[in-house]
């Protein structure tokens, strides 16, 4: 079972979108980005769902970006590049003095199947059944009907 790298960079708004560049360029299978003005935005709809998030998920500055990437295409070699490439990005951009790089491995088991933590099955008789996602970081309260 395959092993996955999660690459945690905490730096500035500005510098965000390069980082996330430079991750996708070293292999990432996907990009999250942790940004605070998330807070600040509307994310209401007209269709009844409500969305709450955490201050405590976000950082008090800057952005967290992370990264996720097979553990056998990102090995030590690997990541002092990467390492040096984001911290010559700093020589160009303000990164922040706040600007730091952390890994965890993931195992692959807990991909397969922790989405499964998100979703909740309620069957209605024999035929109908509603299927509802719900998260950590926010609370959906809209329904949908399979």
């Amino acid at each position: 079972m395959e092993n996955w790298v999660e690459i945690t960079i905490h730096t500035t708004n500005e510098a965000s979108e390069i980082v996330e560049s430079i991750l996708l360029d070293y292999g990432s299978t996907g990009v999250a980005i942790e940004d605070p003005t998330t807070l600040e935005e509307n994310l209401h709809d007209d269709f009844g769902t409500i969305v709450e998030l955490s201050p405590a998920d976000y950082p008090e500055v800057g952005v967290v970006v992370k990264g996720y990437i097979n553990e056998l295409n990102f090995d030590e070699e690997t990541f002092k590049r990467f390492e040096a490439e984001l911290l010559a990005l700093g020589e160009n951009i303000n990164i922040g003095d706040f600007f730091k790089i952390e890994t965890t491995i993931i195992q692959d088991s807990d991909w397969e199947n922790s989405w499964k933590d998100y979703f909740d099955i309620l069957n209605i008789g024999e035929k109908n059944s509603l299927l509802y996602l719900y998260g950590v970081n926010m609370k959906i309260l809209k329904i949908n009907i399979l």
